[in-house]
């Protein structure tokens, strides 16, 4: 079952957060709001997809759209081609937005 759902299972997650975050937000706010609700939740949502994606893509193969960004001589991380993949780099990228937004000026 796993090779059918393979990396659409993530895929359908998100989905289900969206559709029930606009369906709360739609629930107790005007429609104008709640398009423009909806809009910025996709938007940030395919963003942080887009952003996982490549980090992961970079480390599990040294390369973007074949092109090389690591030099030669990089050893590719297997895990980042698996679902655990994800799941680190998402890990990491929460400690640096917290590392980041906790800074005292």
């Amino acid at each position: 079952m796993s090779e059918i759902l393979g990396p659409y299972v993530p895929l359908i997650i998100v989905n289900c957060i969206i559709i029930c975050r606009a369906e709360a937000c739609a629930s107790k706010n005007p429609l104008l709001t709640s398009i423009i609700d909806a809009l910025g939740m996709g938007a940030g949502f395919t963003l942080t997809l887009c952003v996982l994606a490549s980090i992961r893509e970079i480390l599990s193969t040294g390369a973007i759209w074949e092109i090389a960004i690591l030099p030669a001589g990089f050893v590719p991380w297997a895990a980042m081609r698996m679902p655990v993949g994800a799941f680190i780099t998402l890990g990491l990228l929460l400690g640096l937005v917290n590392v980041v937004t906790k800074r005292k000026p």
